[in-house]
């Protein structure tokens, strides 16, 4: 396996489940069981496959394996800082998003009350980056595994060149 072409799929499909994780209201796409992230190992197999020289790429688990954590810890970092600029630009639109919709409801169960005037304490509108760092290097390695794995699955190959 070449080793610049094996960093450099690991690294659009580290940036391609960042970006699906850390952009406002798209990062919903993350409710479907971790879809976006996925999508990023999904990602970087296509890419590598691609940019192969080989005929047809054959791929072990193993390698899936490298590729898959790979492009997960490169993900898990792009994200980190993703969210960071995004915080810096929009602020902790999760909690406004949040308070939007509770606002926005006729009558609140006792229990949101509550949460409610707990989210207008200020207390949770801070950037939560070592949070989000953990979470992000435990969830992103198995879900670009687990797209590499359906990638390789589903995904069509390179064919074999035709011989006369």
């Amino acid at each position: 396996m070449d080793n610049t072409l094996l960093y450099r799929s690991a690294t659009v499909g580290g940036i391609t489940a960042a970006v699906m994780d850390s952009i406002p209201y798209l990062n919903f796409i993350n409710c479907l069981c971790c879809l976006g992230i996925a999508l990023g190992g999904v990602a970087a197999l296509f890419y590598f496959r691609s940019q192969s020289p080989y005929e047809p790429v054959e791929f072990s688990k193993p390698a899936l394996l490298h590729l898959g954590l790979l492009t997960g810890i490169i993900g898990a970092i792009a994200t980190f800082i993703l969210h960071y600029i995004v915080f810096k630009i929009v602020g902790n639109w999760e909690i406004g998003f949040i308070k939007n919709l509770m606002e926005n409801m006729d009558e609140l169960p006792p229990f949101w009350d509550e949460f409610y005037t707990e989210l207008e304490s200020g207390r949770y509108d801070g950037f939560t980056g070592p949070i989000i760092l953990v979470r992000s290097l435990i969830l992103f390695p198995l879900f670009t595994y687990l797209g590499v794995l359906l990638g390789n699955r589903f995904l069509p190959g390179k064919e074999p060149p035709m011989q006369a």
